[in-house]
């Protein structure tokens, strides 16, 4: 009797269903990629497609002598955010050391993507949660080989990449860090982090989140919490807590806060602006008592920041002006 393999894929704009042959290399089931050639290799068939042709879905049924793997994936034209990236194990290692006793552990494995379109010359990445390694994606030998030589690479040569986040311990915050390793063979612009394990980073955040009060819109923008005693800092891409100092209306605020430039010198109120994009400056003023505040956008060329604190300061207090009557 026959055995059927059914795999699963599909497309979508946050990403798609890559795979790995080892006669083929790399193959994508996108429309505008390969995914015609992976039915004419593979069968099965495109089951489903949106009125718009974004998204889809199908199956492949390869024979019990094909080597079929699939990947994850990570978009590369968008950052780390929810949905924008998609693990799968891909290998495993076996752990050295005492305290593992022969334990293997996964390595995952993720292929760049794009919305609709080519990812460009951006790696493969592999990954255990403490090791990452990108690896050219465009021939079938460098993937297969990374993986089943894992251990074996060169990681005392790797980049030390340093994170630090703040635990939760005993009622305080401490500042801890991790040292993750990264053999980047020549490729930039892929943030490793994204592949690095700091799920406890981001719970020790999500716990503390709990903690504090219910953050207003301005908190929001500048991914603050507070309760009250102290504010947190939280990292905008990964979630956990990159900084905290202790609350007050009037001081101990930090010059710079996830890109803005902080003024706190006037009593009661704050004042930062970050340049957003190549021509754009946003500025923001806030009212520390009331939680109000005012933000606006300006040109970059002639942006003067004490005219603008000024301005938006004037504002603030007609803002408030106008909520009293």
């Amino acid at each position: 009797m026959k055995v059927i393999r059914r795999m699963q894929a599909f497309w979508a704009g946050d990403g798609y269903s890559c795979f790995w042959t080892p006669e083929y290399g790399v193959q994508y089931y996108h429309p505008c990629r390969d995914m015609e050639a992976l039915h004419d290799i593979y069968g099965g068939e495109n089951y489903y497609t949106s009125r718009s042709g974004r998204s889809g879905a199908g199956y492949l049924l390869p024979d019990p002598g094909d080597i079929l793997v699939e990947f994850g994936f990570y978009r590369v034209d968008t950052g780390p955010g929810p949905g924008h990236q998609q693990k799968a194990v891909v290998g495993s290692f076996l752990r050295s050391g005492p305290c593992y006793a022969g334990d293997t552990s996964p390595i995952f494995g993720y292929l760049p993507v794009a919305n609709g379109g080519e990812p460009g010359n951006y790696p493969a990445v592999l990954t255990d949660g403490e090791r990452i390694c990108f690896v050219d994606p465009h021939y079938s030998d460098p993937l297969p080989q990374a993986i089943q030589g894992w251990n074996s690479l060169p990681w005392d040569e790797a980049k030390e990449i340093e994170f630090t986040y703040y635990s939760y311990s005993y009622g305080s915050l401490v500042r801890e860090g991790k040292v993750f390793r990264l053999l980047a063979n020549g490729y930039r612009g892929v943030n490793a982090l994204r592949f690095a394990d700091i799920r406890m980073a981001q719970k020790y955040a999500l716990l503390q989140a709990e903690k504090m009060t219910a953050p207003c819109r301005w908190m929001n923008i500048l991914d603050v919490r507070t309760d009250g005693r102290r504010v947190c800092v939280f990292d905008p891409l990964f979630g956990h807590i990159v900084d905290r100092f202790d609350y007050s209306p009037i001081q101990g605020w930090p010059g710079q806060i996830n890109g803005w430039d902080v003024d706190t010198e006037t009593p009661g109120q704050l004042f930062c602006y970050r340049q957003r994009e190549n021509f754009q400056v946003i500025a923001m003023a806030v009212n520390l008592e009331t939680n109000r505040d005012v933000e606006k956008t300006f040109l970059a060329m002639g942006f003067d920041p004490e005219e603008t604190q000024k301005e938006l300061f004037q504002e603030l207090a007609e803002l408030g002006e106008a909520a009293a009557i």
